[in-house]
């Protein structure tokens, strides 16, 4: 036989929990009376005289509201207003008139106040929500379901694992992470609105349709969150590959330049070296690393070279020298992509440059190495014309011949930085102490719009941060001292982590404001 549902065994652990249960939901109940000693208003929502309407009446007037469906917003003082609870239980109040011979009924107190808190919960989620926002229109369709759970059930109120708070807290949490451009969210947005659909169609009085819907919206979010996490692990490894090409790149260009500084090579030769050879020293640099007995052989190439056009080495020498360099040459070439053809034609170009060393003609221009440099773009980069490369050698010896030398570092940062002042500087060093993963609120134009982003990786050698939003795609990327700046001047906010969910949170703010409502009314003098 199929086991009896877990909602009708009468237990007693189960007896133990609803009784508390209504300890807690008599406890909130208190908190509200001192909040309505201060507002003078009644329990009820109704004059005591009148009868207290019968749970059957409240239950069928629930029924119509829900089969009706959810009013549209109105206009109100210039602004669009949707329905509120109080807007429902005066429905319920007018509905319970209609239902007998007219004469005004009443809800009994606890209804009364149950009805009340549920709608302090809406408020509070709603209270930084647009009236034209996803969140707000769903709330919204949910208003009478959730007063009739209430009405049901008390554990509503105070136990965090309610499938009915379970789901309305996942479709907050989902709106408000997962939707940011209902068009663009298209699937998200579509899969909460049959959610609250269904709520809306299929619950009557078992809550257990809450806890169906609740695993179909998690399981559908989990499958999102996966890819997500898949997408999200994709950019980061492009970003930290971006990187170390980066800086193979700089150290590459760095061990070359400082080679060729005080050389005299010709300047074909040399526009070789600072370019496709440099792509070369930078591959390997990347792969073998740089101790690798081939990124030793790669550079050495340079030195070896350099020397070919030496004045006084005996012509025979130089030839000997250059056909033990070729094979260097053209493995290197290969790596990084080059012909066999255009390789062998750069090289006859060389061997000729190097066999009229010293002569005027060591200046002529070397065709084929010119077709190579052009051949392929930069690794890493775009394609550059020789005369280009030749240009940015010149002016980068130039300068390096006026300034003190710089680091990888700075070379990596072509701009020198600004200065950051001393809140800036707590900051930054806050950023380099945070976990990947940690959430950030930016603000994204002049209206004040806001977008979650996640910090998912970031490079303390570089500074540099990469972002994603909750589908796993790149949203940005920036320095850390930027993103300094940025949350000192309040431009960026730092989400810190929370371990209550909205709904949690949402009740603790409740139970505070009534606490505090309480409060003024016990300091207010006896009239």
């Amino acid at each position: 036989l199929p086991a009896e549902p877990a909602a009708t065994v009468a237990t007693p652990a189960r007896a133990a929990a609803d009784s508390a249960d209504l300890l807690s939901f008599d406890t909130l109940r208190e908190l509200l009376a001192g909040r309505r000693h201060v507002a003078q208003t009644d329990a009820t929502g109704a004059d005591t005289q009148y009868p207290v309407a019968s749970v059957p009446d409240i239950d069928a007037a629930l029924a119509t509201l829900q089969q009706r469906g959810t009013a549209a917003p109105m206009q109100m003082g210039g602004r669009l207003v949707h329905r509120s609870v109080a807007d429902v239980k005066r429905e319920i109040l007018s509905q319970l008139r209609a239902r007998g011979d007219g004469t005004p009924a009443r809800l009994s107190a606890p209804d009364s106040d149950a009805i009340d808190l549920v709608g302090f919960l809406f408020d509070h989620l709603l209270a930084d929500q647009q009236a034209t926002s996803l969140t707000n229109g769903l709330l919204t369709q949910l208003q009478v379901p959730l007063i009739k759970v209430a009405l049901k059930d008390k554990g509503f109120f105070t136990q965090r694992n309610h499938p009915a708070r379970q789901l309305l807290n996942a479709l907050v949490e989902t709106s408000e992470l997962w939707v940011e451009d209902e068009a663009q969210d298209a699937a998200v947005v579509d899969k909460m609105r049959w959610v609250v659909d269904r709520v809306s169609q299929d619950f009557s009085s078992d809550t257990d349709v809450f806890g169906r819907l609740f695993e179909d919206l998690s399981r559908h979010m989990g499958g999102l969150k996966k890819k997500a996490e898949v997408a999200e692990r994709h950019y980061v490894e492009a970003a930290r590959g971006k990187e170390k090409l980066e800086l193979a790149r700089e150290a590459a260009i760095a061990s070359v330049k400082q080679r060729l500084d005080h050389a005299q090579a010709p300047a074909a030769v040399s526009t070789l070296l600072r370019s496709a050879w440099t792509d070369a020293v930078a591959l390997s640099f990347l792969r073998l690393g740089y101790d690798h007995p081939r990124t030793h052989e790669r550079l050495e190439f340079i030195d070896r070279l350099i020397e070919l056009f030496g004045h006084g080495r005996p012509l025979a020498e130089r030839r000997f020298e250059l056909g033990k360099l070729r094979p260097v040459f053209e493995e290197g070439m290969a790596a990084i992509g080059h012909h066999d053809d255009a390789v062998g034609r750069a090289w006859s170009d060389i061997a000729r440059l190097v066999e009229e060393s010293g002569d005027e003609s060591e200046h002529a221009t070397a065709t084929a190495v010119r077709e190579l440099v052009e051949q392929r773009p930069r690794l890493g980069g775009v394609r550059q014309e020789p005369e280009a490369a030749a240009a940015a050698a010149a002016g980068s010896a130039a300068a390096t011949s006026a300034e003190a030398p710089r680091t990888l570092l700075q070379t990596l940062r072509k701009d020198a930085p600004l200065p950051l002042g001393p809140r800036e500087a707590e900051m930054a060093e806050r950023i380099k102490r945070l976990p990947f993963g940690t959430w950030f609120e930016f603000i994204v134009n002049q209206q004040g719009d806001k977008s979650k982003r996640k910090l998912c990786w970031y490079s303390p050698l570089t500074g540099r941060c990469l972002f994603v939003n909750v589908r796993g795609a790149k949203a940005q990327e920036r320095t850390i001292d930027d993103l300094a700046r940025d949350l000192v001047r309040g431009n960026v906010r730092l989400l810190e982590e929370n371990r209550d969910n909205l709904i949690d949170r949402a009740w603790k703010g409740i139970v505070n404001m009534l606490r505090g409502a309480g409060l003024a009314s016990d300091a207010r003098p006896e009239e």
